[in-house]
């Protein structure tokens, strides 16, 4: 109907006949008139969905995607099947505040119940094992070696937070860290971060070496420190038996036997 109206009132204006190609939805890309019969033809698009004989390629799925997901443990299985019911009765709950009242209620389950539980999670547990050995069978080289980076970057920063947990001493920065924080309060607000860095770099560049003493001293000094600190922190450690936050280095130094230099504050009070 909407063809008919818009050919007719077009017509009129323009004088001749229009033709126009047959389409639901069209969409004009074109005019093109011919001056034999005194007609137009307009060329219309499908503007709605499109058919073709191209076969969609399948979707590629990532060893990441593939990887069969650890079963959780008992308590959380727990947590899946009461938090419903808690959300209703305490409405205005957080997440924690649900985690904690579900803790409450799962000390006076009935045994029975967990050990219920705890049968269903291990026949869980097996069928993950039996997938996890189909997963790693069917993996490429690659996969395999990405699989291995994405671990060794998950182990990483485990070992990063359980460490700062712990107290570890932060590491000294360079001289030029130390101009920096020195510098930075005075071209802070004038421009941005990258621009300001920039400027600082190319002034620390032009500064002589008894201009950059000052701040070498202090990377120096604090450098004396937390070795000191280190040394206390990883001896602690390793009363506590937390060998796995302890660095490498020290660990090898243990291995081969060789004992920690002692700091000077012990050796002063020797």
């Amino acid at each position: 109907m909407a063809l008919a109206t818009i050919s007719k009132s077009l017509s009129s204006k323009l004088g001749c006949t229009l033709r126009f190609s047959s389409c639901i939805q069209p969409k004009v890309c074109s005019i093109k008139k011919e001056p034999q019969n005194n007609t137009i033809q307009i060329c219309t698009l499908w503007a709605g969905s499109t058919f073709s004989n191209f076969k969609q390629q399948p979707q590629i799925i990532s060893s990441k995607d593939r990887k069969p997901k650890h079963p959780a443990n008992v308590f959380l299985m727990y947590l899946q099947k009461v938090q419903q019911q808690i959300q209703k009765d305490h409405p205005e709950a957080s997440r924690k505040e649900i985690v904690t009242i579900a803790s409450q209620q799962w000390k006076n389950v009935d045994p029975e119940e967990k050990s219920l539980l705890t049968m269903q999670r291990k026949e869980l547990f097996e069928k993950y094992k039996n997938d996890m050995k189909n997963y790693i069978d069917s993996m490429t080289p690659e996969e395999i070696r990405l699989e291995e980076k994405r671990k060794q970057q998950k182990m990483a920063k485990k070992l990063k937070m359980a460490r700062r947990e712990l107290g570890m001493p932060k590491m000294p920065g360079s001289a030029f860290t130390y101009f920096m924080s020195e510098q930075y309060s005075q071209h802070s607000g004038e421009e941005g971060v990258t621009q300001i860095f920039k400027k600082l770099r190319n002034h620390w560049d032009s500064l002589s070496e008894k201009e950059k003493e000052k701040y070498k001293q202090q990377s120096t000094q604090k450098s004396e420190v937390y070795k000191e600190e280190m040394e206390r922190w990883e001896k602690e450690m390793m009363e506590l038996g937390r060998f796995d936050v302890i660095r490498k280095s020290t660990l090898l130094r243990l291995a081969m036997g060789n004992k920690p230099k002692k700091s000077k504050k012990e050796v002063e009070d020797l």
